[in-house]
């Protein structure tokens, strides 16, 4: 029975590994800011934000992940035809003994590209350093296995992402490469993992109501990486007298035509003066995923809007 549960153990090492290199396909959903470098500086506010997501509920060493998120612009004082936007992310993510934690420092120029319509454009780098930890020593060791040797073993990896965003009152839409310098894990000398690039595009619109006290964002994403993992999300939110959000999302896996489906995502949020909290939920609706609980998440932020001049006006959720 112990040599089974060490089995399963590394059954779920290479599956975890495999799908939680950097969970930017869930991360989305809190800001574009996390899998685009371009938008860095976008909205006229400054934020920070904490971010808590646990998978499995009811599984020990399920997966769980915590991020930070701040980020602002920098603009000349007497021009916005052009401005700088920087970001920080900070991530750690655990999976049963086996942890990442990545630092990721974001670099955005924005340019006016059409005055008439107010239409940015802006290039985005991202330069992260990530560390990868295994720790064996928790392992029951009282059956021998020359695979677990009870150590503790940590790897450090560079690497580089970078992105572009347009974007007016109406519209939005980019395309972003995370990942993109090879690199591989050697955790251990029977634990490789392989930090693949992963790419994301995505197309919006924003449509007030008459009225202006809701405003609706329909929007569709497609997502990839470098092995099989295709996706296609399709969202519609809802913002309603600048106080509450709604979302629903649909992602559709095509790794083969016509594809799964993967999952739903649903998500609340509330804005009280410049704090704002948003409630995500995703329930799986393939394979594993449907024998656990879902996928739960909260998002608890602070938005400081200086007094200047705005690009596009700074929208009550990100």
């Amino acid at each position: 029975m112990k040599k089974f549960s060490l089995f399963i153990f590394f059954i779920l090492m290479y599956f975890l590994g495999y799908t939680q290199n950097f969970p930017a396909c869930n991360f989305i959903h809190f800001s574009e800011n996390y899998v685009n470098p371009a938008v860095s500086g976008k909205d006229a506010c400054a934020f920070a934000q904490i971010t808590n997501t646990n998978q499995w509920l009811g599984v020990n060493g399920a997966p769980a992940t915590q991020s930070f998120l701040g980020s602002t612009r920098l603009e000349k004082a007497k021009s916005l035809n052009s401005y700088h936007g920087i970001s920080v992310l900070v991530n750690h993510d655990k999976n049963a003994d086996y942890s990442t934690f990545g630092v990721h420092a974001d670099y955005a120029f924005h340019m006016l590209i059409r005055k008439e319509s107010n239409t940015y454009l802006s290039l985005g780098l991202r330069f992260s350093f990530g560390q990868a930890i295994l720790n064996e020593s928790q392992l029951d060791r009282s059956v021998f296995d020359p695979l677990v040797t009870g150590v503790i073993r940590s790897v450090w990896n560079p690497n580089a992402s970078t992105g572009l965003y347009i974007y007016n009152s109406k519209f939005f839409g980019g395309f972003s490469a995370l990942q993109l310098l090879p690199s591989i894990s050697n955790i251990s000398e029977n634990n490789t993992n392989t930090f693949d690039r992963m790419y994301f595009l995505q197309a919006g619109v924003i449509i007030p109501d008459r009225s202006e006290n809701y405003t609706f964002l329909p929007e569709i994403r497609f997502i990839a990486d470098e092995k099989i993992d295709k996706y296609l999300d399709v969202q519609l939110k809802a913002l309603i007298r600048d106080k509450f959000m709604a979302a629903i999302a649909y992602r559709h896996s095509i790794d083969v035509i016509p594809g799964t489906p993967n999952a739903i995502i649903s998500s609340l949020g509330l804005n009280i003066n410049n704090f704002y909290m948003t409630y995500f939920y995703s329930l799986g609706l393939s394979g594993l995923q449907q024998h656990f609980n879902g996928v739960h998440n909260i998002l608890l932020g602070y938005r400081i809007c200086f007094t200047r001049r705005s690009a596009v006006d700074c929208p009550v959720y990100n």
